[in-house]
């Protein structure tokens, strides 16, 4: 249904739109551009950067290349993921220095980082190796990072996010929960996953 819906006026511009942001230009390889900030906030004083153009690296390219994937087919887009994975485990920063995987600027910030890493997890399954979807899936389930905010660095755990680190009727706390669940339910039911 979905590859049906991508050749109507609105896929195609959506595609467009989507492959436009990947790499500035035809969705067609990696980013072009990657934020040099080395952690959050680097600025000081909850003075965080932005990187405003097409073709810069974000949390969401693993997902981008992943939806791609699965639209086409083609195993290219797999493999742009997993390397977009790669970066992220690697600490490369989101074009808005707040979002990482490696110590992003508070559990506001990472929820989202492992909710979208573990669509594309989800979205370029299939394009991976098993020993690639374990390796991936095990960073997910064991995710934990320093965290940093105005009252230093802590850690956070995925369990920590599941909860929410801060109560129901703050705004952060879907934030945190909502990306710790797309998490768990990329992971769930692997023969190595922990259920508990």
């Amino acid at each position: 249904a979905l590859r049906a819906k991508m050749d109507t006026p609105e896929g195609k511009a959506l595609l467009h739109r989507l492959r436009y942001l990947l790499n500035g230009s035809d969705g067609e390889g990696m980013p072009v551009t990657y934020s040099t900030a080395r952690k959050a906030y680097e600025g000081g004083d909850k003075k965080n950067s932005v990187m405003d153009k097409a073709g810069v690296y974000t949390f969401g390219h693993v997902a981008g290349y992943g939806l791609l994937f699965q639209l086409t087919g083609d195993q290219r887009y797999a493999e742009w993921g997993r390397q977009c994975f790669e970066l992220a485990l690697d600490g490369q920063r989101d074009r808005d220095d707040r979002y990482s995987w490696v110590d992003p600027g508070g559990a506001l910030r990472a929820g989202p980082v492992v909710g979208w890493m573990a669509v594309g997890y989800d979205l370029c399954y299939n394009g991976w190796d098993a020993a690639t979807r374990e390796r991936f899936g095990r960073a997910i389930e064991t995710y934990q990072t320093g965290l940093y905010s105005k009252w230093g660095k802590t850690d956070v755990n995925l369990e920590q996010l599941v909860s929410g680190t801060m109560p129901p009727k703050s705004n952060h706390y879907g934030m945190q929960v909502g990306g710790a669940a797309l998490a768990l339910l990329a992971i769930t039911q692997e023969p190595w996953a922990d259920q508990q």
